[in-house]
């Protein structure tokens, strides 16, 4: 969650421009564009980083990070993204209560 944030900053900011990344080789280099940056600091372009933090924004911290934990993948979290907001709290709530069953707690 913390690099979806990250992620999140840099781009409303659009600061990645100005940042040095150090590349596989040692050395430092700059981000030609926001695509460039995502797969040499998170590992995954743009479009996946970005389709993250609108799943985020939609479930919010909790059961965002409960979906990861229970492994939902993209089609699944882009079908909660889409329900109407009341749905989407209710599955939210749900994933939440799933998650902590599922690592032991009650």
């Amino acid at each position: 969650m913390a690099e979806v944030k990250l992620f999140v900053e840099i781009k409303e900011s659009n600061k990645f421009k100005d940042l040095a990344i150090r590349g596989a080789d040692g050395n430092f280099c700059q981000a030609e564009n926001i695509d460039d940056f995502c797969r040499l600091v998170f590992g995954n372009g743009y479009k996946a980083m970005n389709e993250e933090s609108l799943t985020l924004r939609a479930l919010g911290d909790t059961a965002y990070d409960a979906a990861n934990r229970l492994g939902l993948n993209r089609k699944q979290l882009r079908l909660i993204r889409s329900l109407p907001d009341a749905q989407r709290t209710a599955v939210a709530e749900a994933i939440q209560q799933k998650a902590n069953r599922s690592c032991g707690h009650h």
